[in-house]
């Protein structure tokens, strides 16, 4: 029933990319401080309006955690915390390395900031 909700767009241990892969990683976050007990329903809109983003990237972020395990879901219900928040505390995002959209974005951040040059020059 759950896989039904679920984006069948990528394995449990692929990571969505983009901002709901950032997101899944502030959720945790938030979580983990929010000292919280297994159970807690975690409130899609109370979340959003604290990290400062609509609804849909934090459905989808907290979807992908679901599939790792992180959280649980119900339907008609929502999402909730499976573990206890210190229990999550060690928890690891599988590719937590940055995206290439991070990498593209940090390099155009330092092109803005003329940390790089405009022009990048080959050696030979």
């Amino acid at each position: 029933m759950q896989a039904e909700i679920l984006d069948m767009n990528h394995s449990a241990s692929e990571s969505p990319g983009g901002l709901a892969s950032a997101l899944a990683a502030q959720l945790l976050d938030l979580i983990v401080r929010g000292q919280h007990a297994a159970g807690h329903r975690l409130r899609e809109q109370a979340l959003a309006d604290e990290l400062g983003v609509s609804r849909s990237p934090v459905r989808k972020a907290l979807q992908y955690l679901e599939e790792l395990g992180a959280v649980g879901y119900e339907m008609n219900r929502g999402f909730f915390l499976s573990k206890e928040s210190a229990a999550l505390r060690e928890f690891q995002l599988p590719g937590s390395d940055e995206s290439d959209e991070a990498h593209y974005m940090r390099i155009a951040e330092d092109r803005l900031t003329e940390i790089l040059p405009v022009e990048v020059c080959a050696f030979h």
